[in-house]
């Protein structure tokens, strides 16, 4: 199907403006050139670049066909100014000034501008007078200073200074770069040095003299000399400086000098294992995870025109930590990280041996251990040369965080970092008055983390504090960021399968606990971290290993990244899907649903499904509106999620009110053991890790010899298949693809307690492991409260002592019931009794007792 192209003027002016002019991804440097090519233009209206010839010929005839209004513009800088802040009203027309001189016609007379302008209009008249291009220039130049200083998200001009030449198209000429006259002296140079790159110290010295030389275009030899002194003077961030951009674009093979970022991060899985991640930095849009570091750099040289793509043909990827639980890759070892993680090619790794440490295989590629960086340097520029560590050019970037709706969460756990060379970042409103309640905090050289005491709203801009006094900076950063993540108008279902873990489930039916009153506040590190999962997972969801990271990084150590997904997971909030023909999980947010429990009568209800805060107060207020009272409880654990619910309301009218769904809350049934194995083989599968019944979690170096029951995480030799997990006992096993299951099972079939019932919460025993889905459903309806973790290793359930029987009819010998007067005990006590014994709170523990009737 042909998409259809701009077709009047303001049509072309609202996309160029948008693409050229508006801040987009961040940058909010000053514009000190334009790239008007094919290229370009056809990105600008978001059609292929095979498409380039209809959108050029568009252009062109839309200019062309309104010819009185074009020479208006170009001889008199007359044109429409629009109302409102969105379009200068100009830009198109600079644009073609542009677009022609980076133009080689050869049908043109030689390349002076006035024929070239004629022959590409095809246009059978000259235009011996432009005045008005320069006019305009002036005139956009004061439209985006206005803009900017209203804080709206465009950037300005760094014009020239404006003098005798630059009276009718100087500024068109000064600030359309590259020419394809300048591309082509670039390309001959590196076709002729294609070592130069190696060092930025050498390539300046090399290509001095092609700067010099009667080839090189006045702007190719004024932006080689800006970015030259540049370097000299000690800057190093300089990657988007328009003549390294068109440096870079020619030798990574670009089609236009636009910067493009690949990032390639390491993750921990479940079991410590390393697991790899590749995402489009621009876009924020993951392409893949992978198992072996091998795998994932195969993946990135798929994909052409990006700053790795030299550390991979030199066979040395150097990784620095960035989080709590990921670590990033760089395109050359630069100065700041003291420790690296270091990735080595089996033709370096076989060079190198153990001087650094010993190896661990990722595919035929290998992993040294944490190692410093300085000693890193040494080893391995002892027998490949590696580029100097200071001379490196380095970009600007923003990363952590979570976007909204294209926008940064602005919650204070959730903030940004900016990774810069600068002595210290400034932040601070675009256009607006100053907020002192935020920071950049150096964390390491060169590396910024956003603080703030509280929520960040609004546009704010990131530049080096020693060009925010006033000078023109050599480059910042425009972020945007709301307090409360935008409400997902849709939830999107992922493409797989879902991970049952127990077949015998029912609509619940069990009496609840009361409800409890009022709307309690929510810990503050607990509410950014609901905040950001719901924020992040759109219509597409979370792969797990952006997921996980993230949430590392909100934990600080503080409880396992895992528990806390599990508890998500039961809380209704988000489900994991399994990848179709792919290694990994894909974790969904759930629709926002009304469930009802208990009698109809008392208009009990809970809400099940992602809420964000905005949802959460649509919620709170349609449960006024209808004379309910809405709740929200916090869970058994600091890190449980809240849970949200109402009494006295009708479910179909609130979910009416709020376009909800109603659903009935499935738990499970009585039938026990009813675990749910795969039928999947593993015999093309490898053994990854193993469950120690010593330890309470799973190991890779195995200890469980002589164990009658054994748990084994089998991983596909071939990658693309899902974890299997086996448990062997007496001779036969039984294979699972929840983790969690397994675990149970296992417990299960050893007879050995994972739980113990502590105080009004059933407590994990083991250091890993949870009940399987619907039961934990089946207790977080009953007593209308979620789980979740406190500790590194604590995790705890909401549970009565009159839960106890039918958990261990459930799953027997789950719960640890080996104390005298045990809650266990107790209630097994007055299942049996037949004279009317009731569990009594006795001396601080629960007890079995006799209650005579009243008397009279």
């Amino acid at each position: 199907m042909t998409v259809a192209l701009p077709y009047t003027y303001l049509e072309w002016e609202i996309a160029l403006t948008r693409h050229f002019l508006s801040i987009g991804q961040g940058d909010a440097s000053p514009l000190r050139s334009f790239e008007v090519t094919d290229y370009t233009l056809t990105e600008a209206v978001g059609q292929k670049y095979t498409d380039r010839e209809r959108v050029i010929e568009a252009f062109r005839s839309t200019l062309a066909d309104k010819q009185d209004a074009l020479v208006k513009a170009l001889q008199r800088g007359e044109y429409r100014r629009y109302s409102g802040d969105e379009i200068p009203g100009c830009f198109a027309y600079l644009a073609l000034t542009m677009l022609v001189e980076g133009m080689i016609d050869p049908d043109a007379s030689g390349h002076a501008f006035r024929p070239k302008l004629a022959s590409f209009l095809k246009l059978d008249r000259t235009f011996p007078h432009l005045p008005g291009i320069n006019r305009m220039w002036l005139d956009l130049d004061a439209w985006l200073k206005d803009r900017a200083a209203r804080g709206s998200p465009f950037r300005v001009l760094d014009l020239p200074p404006e003098d005798e030449w630059r009276t009718q198209i100087g500024y068109s000429v000064h600030m359309s770069f590259p020419s394809r006259k300048d591309k082509q002296v670039v390309q001959n140079f590196l076709s002729e040095n294609r070592d130069a790159l190696s060092s930025p110290l050498d390539f300046l010295d090399r290509f001095r003299r092609v700067a010099d030389g009667s080839k090189s275009s006045a702007y190719l030899k004024s932006a080689y000399s800006d970015f030259a002194r540049s370097y000299l003077a000690g800057h190093r961030v300089l990657s988007d400086h328009r003549f390294w951009r068109l440096v870079q674009a020619i030798s990574l093979g670009r089609k236009t000098s636009s910067t493009f970022e690949l990032l390639l991060e390491m993750v921990h899985d479940e079991d410590n294992l390393w697991s790899f991640l590749v995402s489009d930095l621009t876009t924020g849009r993951g392409l893949g995870s992978h198992a072996t570091l091998a795998k994932a750099l195969v993946a990135c040289a798929a994909v052409e025109g990006h700053d790795l793509t030299h550390a991979i043909d030199l066979g040395v990827v150097f990784f620095h930590q960035t989080g709590h639980a990921r670590w990033e890759a760089m395109p050359s070892l630069a100065d700041g990280p003291s420790k690296v993680i270091v990735g080595l090619s089996p033709r370096v790794a076989g060079k190198i041996g153990a001087k650094l440490g010993a190896l661990e295989q990722s595919g035929d590629w290998a992993l040294t251990r944490i190692v410093p960086s300085g000693k890193a340097h040494d080893v391995i520029s002892a027998m490949i040369k590696l580029p100097s560590a200071g001379e490196q050019i380095r970009s600007v970037r923003v990363f952590g965080g979570v976007r909204s709706a294209g926008e940064w969460l602005g919650r204070p756990r959730v903030l940004p970092n900016v990774a810069a060379d600068a002595c210290g970042l400034s932040i601070a409103p675009r256009g607006g008055a100053a907020n002192l309640s935020v920071s950049c905090e150096e964390k390491s050289p060169g590396t910024y983390a956003i603080r703030s005491e509280r929520a960040l709203q609004g546009a704010y801009v990131v530049q080096s504090a020693a060009d925010a006094t006033g000078a023109s900076p050599s480059w910042s950063r425009s972020l945007t960021f709301v307090r409360d993540a935008h409400v997902h108008r849709s939830i999107g279902e992922a493409k797989g399968a879902s991970v049952p873990e127990w077949s015998d489930v029912v609509a619940m039916q069990d009496k609840v606990a009361s409800p409890p009153r009022g709307w309690s506040d929510i810990d503050p590190p607990l509410d950014d971290l609901i905040e950001a999962v719901y924020a992040g997972g759109g219509s597409s969801g979370w792969s797990e290993a952006e997921l996980v990271p993230m949430l590392s990084d909100i934990l600080s150590g503080e409880a396992s990244p895992w528990d806390v997904l599990r508890s998500l997971q039961e809380a209704a909030t988000i489900e994991p899907i399994l990848r179709p023909g792919w290694k990994g999980r894909t974790w969904m947010l759930r629709r926002p649903t009304i469930a009802p429990l208990g009698p109809p009568a008392a208009g009990l209800v809970v809400v099940d499904g992602c809420v964000g805060a905005r949802l959460a107060e649509d919620f709170r207020d349609a449960v006024a509106a209808m004379g309910g009272q809405p709740f929200r409880s916090g869970g058994v654990a600091r890190w449980s999620p809240p849970l949200l619910g109402a009494a006295s309301v009708q479910p179909d009218e609130l979910a009416a009110r709020l376009r909800w769904m109603v659903d009935s809350p499935k738990v499970a049934g009585k039938a026990p053991a009813s675990f749910v194995r795969t039928p999947i083989s593993h015999e093309f599968y490898a053994p990854a890790s193993f469950w120690s019944w010593k330890r309470g979690h799973f190991v890779t170096a195995r200890d469980d010899d002589r164990e009658p029951v054994r748990l084994v995480r089998w991983k596909s030799v071939a990658d693309r298949d899902h974890d299997v997990y086996v448990v062997s006992a007496r001779g036969g096993e039984a294979r699972f693809l929840s983790r969690q299951a397994a675990i149970a099972y296992a417990h299960v079939t050893r007879r050995a307690a994972m739980f113990s019932f502590e105080a009004g919460t059933l407590v994990r025993s083991a250091s890993e492991g949870a009940l399987p889905g619907p039961i934990s459903s089946w207790l977080r309806y009953r007593n209308l409260a979620n789980a979740g973790s406190s500790g590194k290793r604590h995790y705890a359930y909401p549970a009565a002592a009159t839960d106890l029987p039918r958990l261990q009819s459930l799953l027997p010998n789950i719960v640890q019931a080996d104390a005298a007067g045990s809650a266990h005990d107790a209630a097994l006590a007055v299942r049996r009794s037949r004279d009317g014994a009731r569990l009594l709170w006795i001396r601080d523990s629960v007890k079995a007792a006799r209650v005579l009737p009243p008397v009279g």
